[in-house]
């Protein structure tokens, strides 16, 4: 597959998510409470990381965020960077296996270089250098 269809099939699979939980664009805004506000990146990241994930379609733990939320708002070419970046950091903790498949080929399709790099800090496991690359992006801004 090539770069350009890996990106057609990324905006299709977003568009059929959409489409299947209603049709609400963002869907469920459970993901709202990883936006970063005002906190340095160190907070920050280490608020995503003290975080719960729940299986996809796991009603139970309603206080967890669904791994099938994160990864389509990941995955979505057309959702807020800080909110992407998250949601990778996120899986990176409990979708081992599928982030090593999924990651590189979705961020081969971010255009917006500063987004990439935002998602590439995030999934950094380490704290420190995660947080240290974030403020330098954060500097540049």
């Amino acid at each position: 597959m090539t770069a350009k269809e890996h990106e057609l099939a990324v905006f299709l699979n977003a568009a059929i998510e959409r489409e299947k939980s209603g049709g609400d664009p963002k869907e469920t805004r459970s993901i709202e409470v990883v936006r970063r506000g005002n906190e340095s990146a160190r907070a920050w990241l280490a608020r995503i990381d003290a975080m719960g994930v729940a299986p996809a379609g796991d009603g139970y733990r309603a206080n967890a965020l669904d791994v099938g939320v994160l990864w389509r708002v990941f995955e979505d070419p057309e959702e807020d960077a800080e909110l992407r970046a998250a949601a990778a950091r996120l899986l990176s903790r409990v979708a081992t296996d599928d982030v090593k498949v999924r990651v590189a080929p979705t961020l081969s399709t971010v255009r917006d270089d500063t987004v990439r790099k935002w998602i590439e800090a995030a999934l950094d496991s380490d704290l420190d250098h995660a947080s240290e690359l974030l403020e330098e992006l954060d500097s540049r801004v």
